[in-house]
C-alpha cells in the first residue's frame, strides 16, 4: 500500500508551474493530459453498522502517485491511500449529504490526467426518471424532464449499462440547469443549436440494433438522482426500465410536497373522532330525554 500526498487544487497548479519553469534537475509535469482514469463507486458495510463508500480511480496503463476527488464540482476531497494501480477516497458512515456526483484527476508524477467521468453516488430514494428518445436517424439521444418537472445539473448516458458520456464533457449545467439534454452520438460537431449537445465519436457498431442506451440525471431542486430511464435502441424500440425506488415526498405532477399518505391518515382519524362525537351527542340526548320523562 502506498500513501498518497494530499494537495489543494491551487497547490497542485503552483507545483506544476514550478516544475515546468525550473530546469535544474526537476522532473517536469507535461502540460499535455493523458487519458482519464476509470472511476468506480463501491459500497461496504462497516463493523459499526454504518455504510462505507469508496470512490476509486484507477488505470490499466498508469500508476498514479496522487488523485484529487471532487463532489458536485466543489472543493477537493482528501485522498486516504492508494495501491500501485488505484487511488481511493473513503467515506465513512456515508449519508445523504455525501450523495451527488464524483470525479477525479490524477497525477503520475510527470503527467496529469483528463478528468474522469462523473460517477453517481446514490444513497437515498430517487426521483422520476427522464424521458428518453432517439432522434435524427439515431445520431442523437434526447433526455428530458417529464412535464418540465425538474432541471438537471448533470446527465449521464449509458450504453448497455456502461457509462459512455456525461454532460460535463462539453457543457456544464451545474450553474445553469436545464430540462432537456441532447447527447450527440455522431462526430463531434454542431454544438450551436438551441439545445446544448455533448459530442463524441461513436462507431457504426455502437449504433447497431443490438445496443441499447439509457440516461440518468442529477436534479437541481431537490438535489437528487433520477431513476434510470427506459432503454432505447437505434430502431426506436424501448426496453423495460429497471426497478427503482422513488422518493415518497415528491409530487411528480407539480414537484410539490405530496402529503397524500399523511392526509389519508388524518382523514381516517377525523372520521373516527366525528363518529365518536356523534355517539357521545346521541347518548347525551337520550340521557337528557330520559331525565325529562322521569321529571314529567
Amino acid at each position: 500500500m502506498m500513501m498518497v500526498m494530499i494537495y489543494d487544487e491551487e497547490d497542485i497548479d503552483d507545483d506544476i508551474d514550478d516544475d515546468i519553469d525550473n530546469g535544474d534537475g526537476v522532473t517536469s509535469i507535461s502540460t499535455e493530459k493523458i487519458q482519464k482514469p476509470d472511476i468506480e463507486v463501491k459500497f461496504h458495510k462497516s463493523s459499526s453498522g454504518g455504510r462505507t463508500v469508496t470512490i476509486e480511480c484507477s488505470s490499466r496503463t498508469f500508476s498514479y502517485k496522487s488523485c484529487i476527488f471532487y463532489r458536485n464540482e466543489g472543493s477537493p476531497h482528501n485522498v486516504q491511500s492508494s495501491s500501485e494501480s488505484s487511488v481511493q477516497y473513503v467515506i465513512s458512515n456515508a449519508n445523504s449529504q455525501h450523495e451527488g456526483f464524483y470525479d477525479c484527476e490524477c497525477y503520475t508524477g510527470s503527467k496529469h490526467t483528463e478528468t474522469s467521468f462523473r460517477a453517481p453516488l446514490i444513497l437515498t430514494n430517487q426521483v422520476e426518471e427522464p424521458e428518453i428518445k432517439m432522434e435524427e436517424n439515431g445520431s442523437k439521444i434526447v433526455c428530458s424532464s417529464k412535464n418540465n418537472t425538474y432541471k438537471y445539473r448533470l446527465c449521464v448516458l449509458y450504453k448497455n449499462d456502461q457509462q459512455i458520456q456525461d454532460t460535463k464533457q462539453k457543457n456544464s449545467y451545474n450553474n445553469n440547469p436545464t430540462e432537456t439534454v441532447t447527447f450527440d452520438l455522431g462526430t463531434n460537431s454542431d454544438h450551436y443549436n438551441n439545445i446544448p449537445s455533448v459530442g463524441t465519436i461513436v462507431s457504426a457498431n455502437d449504433l447497431s440494433d443490438g445496443n441499447y442506451f439509457s440516461c440518468m440525471c442529477y436534479t437541481a431542486e431537490p438535489s437528487k438522482w433520477t431513476c434510470r430511464s427506459q432503454s432505447v435502441t437505434k430502431g426506436g424500440n424501448y426496453l423495460t426500465k429497471p426497478p427503482c425506488t422513488l422518493s415518497k415526498d415528491v409530487d411528480y405532477a407539480n414537484k410539490n410536497i405530496d402529503y397524500t399518505n399523511e392526509n389519508i391518515a388524518k382523514l381516517i382519524v377525523a372520521i373516527i373522532l366525528l363518529v365518536m362525537m356523534f355517539i357521545f351527542i346521541l347518548e347525551h340526548v337520550q340521557t337528557y330525554k330520559k331525565e325529562l320523562q322521569s321529571h314529567g
